[in-house]
């Protein structure tokens, strides 16, 4: 699952691990590409640990935690 790259990756940006249960992940199966790498789950992984930085700052500037969400594929 993402979850558990996404898990490695919030240490390294300052974010605990915890905070990628908040995210919510469709469609996803991998591979998306024909190739022995975990492309997909890495991608999106990167991707919602951007989307969790952008969050927290959100969250920082108005005191509303919005959602964060991605698609897979």
């Amino acid at each position: 699952m993402p979850h558990d790259a996404l898990r490695s990756i919030l240490p390294v940006i300052g974010l605990p691990a915890d905070r990628a249960a908040a995210v919510s992940f469709s469609n996803a199966g991998d591979p998306v590409l024909p190739t022995p790498f975990r492309i997909a789950k890495a991608g999106a992984a990167t991707l919602a640990a951007t989307g969790l930085a952008a969050a927290a700052l959100w969250a920082m500037r108005t005191g509303r935690q919005p959602s964060v969400g991605g698609d897979v594929r």
